[in-house]
């Protein structure tokens, strides 16, 4: 197995890497994005039927271009395993991170 180091522009990958199984299989390792709360984030109650994608649309589009590419930053602060079945989180308030403070920790490294 030889690992392929990431581009360090993809913000989801930034301390990641892709192992080649040498069959045409990978695999992306990555650590989960840490976050400490603070009074700069918001909250979202999910409602049924949304992903995350949207909610980080919603939430993140007056902050960024691409919001919605950010989905894994809520999935990963909220320990969500799953993003793709968010029906157990109905109802459910997550935490959304500021999304420049985000940016800002992951330039810092």
């Amino acid at each position: 197995m030889n690992p392929i180091e990431l581009n360090q522009g993809n913000l989801y990958t930034y301390k990641g890497r892709i192992v080649d199984f040498g069959n045409g299989e990978f695999h992306l390792l990555r650590e989960p994005l840490t976050w400490l709360p603070n009074n700069e984030d918001s909250f979202h109650t999910v409602k049924s039927g949304e992903m995350l994608d949207f909610i980080a649309h919603d939430q993140y589009k007056q902050y960024t271009d691409n919001a919605q590419s950010y989905w894994w930053v809520i999935a990963d602060v909220n320990l969500i395993a799953n993003p793709l079945d968010m029906s157990a989180l109905v109802g459910v308030s997550i935490l959304i991170p500021n999304i420049l403070n985000v940016k800002l920790k992951i330039r810092q490294g």
